[in-house]
């Protein structure tokens, strides 16, 4: 058992507020549909009727938004708070650059209607926005979710081939990013709950094995293992926003930088080159001892947990900070 260490590290929080951007993976479903109504409806002030009388748009419950801090106090002793928005660079909601993917192609003003979640006036004002936004084909194994949504799978990556679906999603994100000129990208998983993926040895305990299992589209790789895999290796964001298990831990592994000439090694090489790499980023003072077991041929190795959770903390520093 690895003991809990404290430690602390040091992160830049540059003044310039970076052009955001979110995709959401399920943007035609009734989590995607509200959201984008919600930032629609802030951005041109729309009000709506209901039997309880007018509503205005308003951010009510976001963390960023509404939230205050303690700053201090005043000539008289009274308390003195701030919205957090006010003391550190934060973007704003109604400047989000909002796109995604979805395995229902309906435009969105059909699917908020489908979803039944928003006031029909407040709908109904919303129609003409909402139709300028269509999904992006997603990911699709029925395996993963529910029976019932297979009538909606009408907009799906084709084929089998989980490497394809990869490196289709990274296109995605490459290609949005680049055509509404955006600084970065936060790739927010808002689709179904997917079943539990099993854990198994040889195919997703390590960095290797899980990108290896991607390459022979092995069943056990969900939809939102690849979109996390993908967004690791475009060193952008990924938001898991439902209770499934998503990513394996081995997947801290996956180097977030020089991604593409490490997947063109031989995996014993990629396997000694992050071992080197995490040698020489992670000073030895902070690292805790850990327990060590054997391999299959002899060699010591840290205990599972240990690998990821060291990996992980040794990449924080090389994370990459917007422009």
């Amino acid at each position: 058992l690895t003991l809990p260490r404290t430690g602390s590290f040091s992160r830049l929080t540059p003044p310039h507020v970076a052009a955001p951007s979110l995709m959401l993976v399920g943007l035609g479903g009734n989590n995607g549909t509200t959201l984008v109504a919600t930032v629609l409806a802030n951005r041109h002030n729309i009000s709506w009727g209901t039997r309880d009388g007018i509503q205005t748009p308003n951010y009510l419950g976001s963390l960023i938004r509404a939230s205050t801090m303690r700053l201090g106090v005043d000539a008289a002793g009274e308390d003195v708070f701030v919205p957090i928005s006010d003391v550190l660079p934060m973007v704003h909601p109604n400047d989000l650059v909002i796109g995604g993917w979805d395995i229902s192609g309906m435009p969105l003003d059909k699917a908020a209607r489908r979803a039944k979640v928003l006031e029909y006036d407040l709908q109904r004002q919303l129609e003409p926005l909402l139709k300028e936004y269509t999904p992006l084909p997603s990911i699709y194994y029925p395996t993963f979710i529910n029976a019932n949504q297979e009538e909606r799978a009408d907009n799906v990556i084709p084929g089998s081939d989980k490497q394809a679906h990869l490196e289709q999603v990274r296109r995605d994100i490459r290609d949005f990013k680049a055509k509404n000129d955006l600084d970065q990208v936060i790739v927010l998983w808002t689709a179904n709950t997917e079943r539990y993926s099993r854990l198994l040895d040889g195919v997703n305990d390590t960095a290797d094995n899980l990108l290896d299992a991607i390459r022979s589209s092995h069943d056990e790789v969900s939809p939102s293992t690849v979109f996390a895999v993908a967004c690791i290796l475009e060193g952008v964001p990924f938001v898991n926003g439902a209770p499934s298990l998503v990513l394996p831990l081995s997947a801290t592994r996956i180097p977030m930088s020089e991604t593409d000439e490490m997947l063109e090694l031989p995996p014993q090489v990629r396997r000694r080159t992050l071992l080197s790499r995490e040698r020489s980023s992670s000073p030895s003072a902070t690292r805790p001892s850990s327990p060590v077991t054997t391999s299959s041929r002899g060699r010591p190795r840290s205990s599972r947990c240990w690998q990821s959770v060291s990996s992980l903390v040794a990449r924080m520093p090389r994370l990459k900070r917007p422009r």
